[in-house]
């Protein structure tokens, strides 16, 4: 598990995917949708972006694509717990003959 990472660290992450979304979408599509002038975008792209994703790591929350699922960690070290004792002690046959 990598170590925590400082609010520094994850403000520069949440820009990161916030920049790579804008790009992969479009400055003149988001512009559109959101029924903006494209230069709004660019100023916001110029600055704003970097404080939104600042405010979001410092009140403790991060940037995800929307089609990722996030769990919580303690769920996560379970499941992979459970995984790891089905690898340790593999599949186990079951006799069903004597079930009625």
């Amino acid at each position: 598990m990598p170590p925590d990472l400082t609010p520094q660290q994850r403000a520069r992450k949440n820009e990161q995917v916030i920049l790579h979304a804008l790009a992969d979408t479009g400055q003149s599509e988001v512009a559109r949708a959101m029924g903006v002038a494209e230069s709004t975008i660019s100023r916001f792209k110029d600055g704003g972006i970097g404080q939104a994703a600042q405010l979001l790591a410092h009140i403790g929350l991060k940037v995800v694509p929307a089609g990722v699922q996030c769990f919580d960690p303690v769920y996560v070290e379970a499941l992979r717990e459970l995984a790891k004792h089905g690898v340790d002690h593999g599949p186990r046959s079951v006799d069903w003959s004597d079930v009625q």
